[in-house]
């Protein structure tokens, strides 16, 4: 007995296989209670509407590449029907118990749950179309995110005072989601809300480009301050440190200091800089869209044509 379990290890080794692969569950309920180490990992697919989808349970979600992807998760698919019979209703039902199914734009679609049940990452439509080898990698890259989120925040967990509030920082940074009551626990050990994670979970851009709060009419000594006063704040928070806050903090910073100053006189030579720093940033985010929509609108700037857009054209 020990020399067939031996030699099992041995091909494991060999063969470059997890001992701990992902297992299948056949509802939520039951993906939960294995309590997997790496969270759910749930296929949702159209048999009744969608052939390509149904296809690909057994093609791309059932394969070896993609289990050995989802590491050490439950695994677990779940029909989505478009006209379900009372049969289909029920077993739906009984599958999803307990789940709480995010908002999904194309099927098919994963998502990814934690042990909990909180989803933290979906892929859908195209991206799930993609070669077999690719969609695996993104699933392994996920689930790498994940693993040093359930660490770092393990470690805030022991942590206490000011170290909790920086730990919980760094990981919101590293665009790690922070636990639901992060507030709570940042209040009680950093009240002043002196620590970056303070400042970037209470990120309010109206708050900041006004005299300390909103417009609020029972205050009207509380005022938009002054442009110059504006672009000042928003280069020491947005420009000159890049720390602090979140890069798409960092561009709303920017997007709506420049958009104020557009109100004012639309020829403003800091708008520019502005857009400039924006694109800098992230030149694929929707702040950047705005730059180019604003500059086309605006200032009379012809936006440049997408490569993509252009490749259709010629065909």
């Amino acid at each position: 007995m020990l020399k067939k379990i031996f030699i099992a290890l041995l091909c494991l080794v060999f063969t470059g296989t997890s001992a701990f692969a992902a297992f299948s569950a056949k509802t939520f309920a039951a993906a939960k209670k294995r309590n997997p180490k790496d969270g759910i990992i749930v296929y949702f697919y159209g048999p009744d509407w969608d052939v390509r989808s149904t296809k690909m349970l057994k093609t791309l979600w059932e394969s070896s590449e993609i289990k050995n992807a989802c590491g050490d998760a439950s695994m677990l698919s779940v029909p989505v029907y478009q006209e379900p019979n009372e049969k289909q209703k029920k077993n739906a039902k009984a599958i999803r118990e307990g789940m709480k199914v995010p908002h999904i734009f194309s099927y098919p679609a994963i998502v990814m749950f934690t042990e909990e049940g909180e989803k933290y990452y979906i892929l859908q439509g195209d991206e799930i179309f993609e070669d077999k080898a690719e969609v695996a990698e993104t699933i392994k890259a996920k689930l790498k995110l994940f693993r040093e989120r359930k660490a770092i925040l393990k470690k805030a967990e022991r942590a206490k005072g000011v170290e909790k509030a920086k730990l919980y920082g760094d990981a919101l940074l590293e665009g790690i989601e922070p636990p639901a009551n992060a507030l709570k626990i940042i209040k009680a050990s950093d009240p002043k809300g002196e620590t970056p994670y303070a400042k970037r979970l209470e990120f309010d851009v109206f708050k900041l480009l006004t005299d300390q709060t909103y417009k609020d009419p029972d205050k009207p000594d509380k005022v938009l301050i002054k442009p110059d006063a504006a672009v000042a704040l928003v280069t020491k928070l947005a420009i000159e440190d890049e720390t602090t806050y979140l890069p798409e903090q960092r561009q709303e910073l920017l997007a709506c200091c420049a958009a104020y100053l557009r109100r004012l006189d639309k020829t403003d030579s800091r708008i520019k800089m502005l857009h400039k720093k924006i694109l800098e940033i992230d030149p694929d985010s929707i702040w950047a869209d705005f730059v180019k929509d604003s500059e086309a609108r605006w200032l009379g700037v012809e936006k440049k044509k997408d490569k993509k857009e252009k490749r259709r054209k010629r065909k």
